[in-house]
């Protein structure tokens, strides 16, 4: 065997002395020695030291409950009689009290009476070691002990890791919901006033949203001097996606910019609506769900003529809209049903027409 092999065996048998005495995981272990026989006292006090723990040490009761505010211990080793308190109302104390940091408990006792032993247990101690005490049984007690006190150690600091998550997510959470708040004020401001009249037509709106945000939207507005464009729309899934996605189909609808195109067509008179079936059309392909989210809408898209009264519509997967003859007499549902928007590339849509006469309702 060469230098370097023996080198490397015997650092490997060190370490594996040193691991059977566990020091490094036992330095971070404070002990609390209380004792009011000063000899036995230092005895155990020294046989903790060579286990390489750190040890406090108290001559009564009362001063290891000092010592316990002032520097916390994680195991207190104490004899069950001494003067004054004894080593069972110590153990009472500091289990049930906080500030003590709830030590792991071992009672030095000679008493064997399982009654004796009730009580101790029924005070908190979690070990017993019988007088007099040998160093072999102390060692396995306080490294028992150790264990469970670093068990606990590790759970307090996930615990707290816990906590520290939870308020971090619960922030997150308010600070979405603010911003969902917000994002309802802002489509609510979005959306037409609840009544006008336009050309002695009378128009009105309802929105009762079912959460902050979603994807629910409609308006009406004039397409040049004689007609009215109207829509109700739906984008499936609630939510800010949803939400975002009803935004984008309403600004193409909006009538303006870019987009008068879009729903405008020439005529031989001037520029006039394009039909409801192409207007849906259109949104189908720019509003295809290419990467397979789930998402498509429902809607009715309308035009009307003012000056007659007829008008086309489109019903795209939507419910069926109901025509109210006036007086209430007849109640007719137009349109067919027809294929959301959004679904299918090559899906087709078709106009349905209708007609207002004064008094009626669509």
């Amino acid at each position: 065997m060469d230098k370097h092999a023996r080198l490397e065996e015997k650092k490997g048998a060190s370490a594996v002395d040193e691991g059977s005495r566990e020091p490094r995981e036992q330095l971070a272990i404070n002990v609390l020695v209380v004792e009011d026989n000063d000899s036995e006292r230092w005895r155990l006090s020294a046989m903790l030291t060579k286990l390489g723990y750190g040890v406090r040490e108290a001559a009564n009761a009362d001063e290891a409950l000092s010592t316990q505010l002032q520097a916390p211990s994680d195991i207190v080793v104490s004899d069950w009689r001494m003067p004054g308190m004894s080593g069972l109302e110590l153990c009472a104390a500091m289990k049930t009290e906080a500030d003590y940091r709830q030590p792991y408990f071992i009672m030095l006792t000679g008493m064997t009476n399982p009654v004796d032993l009730i009580a101790g247990m029924e005070a908190g101690a979690d070990d017993f070691i019988a007088k007099p005490c040998e160093a072999e049984v102390l060692r396995v007690r306080v490294q028992a002990g150790a264990r469970i006190q670093r068990l606990r150690g590790e759970q307090e600091h996930n615990n707290r890791l816990m906590r520290q998550l939870l308020l971090k997510e619960r922030r997150a959470m308010n600070k979405i919901r603010e911003d969902l708040e917000l994002a309802a004020e802002v489509q609510q401001d979005l959306l037409p006033h609840a009544h006008a009249r336009i050309d002695g037509y009378a128009v009105s709106t309802l929105f009762r949203p079912a959460q902050e945000v979603g994807g629910d939207f409609f308006n009406y507005f004039q397409l040049g001097p004689h007609h009215l464009g109207f829509y109700l729309l739906d984008v499936s899934g609630h939510g800010v996606a949803a939400a975002m996605m009803s935004f984008s189909i309403a600004y193409q609808l909006s009538g303006d910019g870019d987009s008068a195109g879009f729903l405008m067509q020439p005529g031989e008179q001037g520029p006039e609506p394009v039909s409801p079936a192409s207007v849906v059309a259109t949104l189908n392909e720019r509003f295809q769900d290419r990467h397979d989210r789930g998402r498509y809408f429902t809607m009715v898209y309308g035009v009307l003529d003012m000056r007659d009264g007829s008008g086309q519509l489109c019903q795209a997967g939507h419910p069926n809209p109901l025509l109210i003859e006036a007086g209430n007499t007849t109640v007719s549902k137009l349109g067919d049903g027809g294929l959301p928007a959004g679904m299918f590339e090559d899906a087709s849509f078709k106009d349905t027409p209708f007609h207002l006469r004064p008094g009626d309702r669509l």
